[in-house]
């Protein structure tokens, strides 16, 4: 988790104290909408597994009864949730790892 909160926070330099504190000493990372959207979700999926969450309930979690904003504007957002939310009970399920569907590694093995 502290790898993808620190690749959506550190996107500047002015946040290299940040950075060093989760002990990044890297450059600050590229802003790449898609790749965001991934890790954000992947957070909101994590979290959602943290409360305990099954399928049913993270979807009314997720709906637009809750988030009418972003399902009028950005549904797919929601749905990209959802679809990690799935692949991470997959993982948790059959003990195979979660894989990020993000387009390229995390800093995970860099960071402390």
């Amino acid at each position: 988790m502290r790898a993808r909160v620190l690749e959506l926070t550190y996107t500047s330099h002015d946040l290299k104290a940040f950075a060093d504190d989760c002990g990044w000493k890297g450059s600050p990372f590229p802003w790449d909408t898609a790749r965001r959207t991934i890790l954000r979700a992947e957070l909101d999926a994590a979290y959602l597994h943290a409360y305990g969450l099954n399928h049913k309930d993270a979807a009314y979690v997720l709906s637009a009864a809750n988030f009418p904003i972003v399902a009028d504007r950005r549904p797919e957002i929601l749905q990209t949730i959802l679809n990690v939310y799935d692949a991470m009970a997959e993982a948790i399920k059959t003990g195979v790892p979660y894989r990020t569907r993000a387009s390229h590694p995390l800093v995970e093995s860099s960071t402390p």
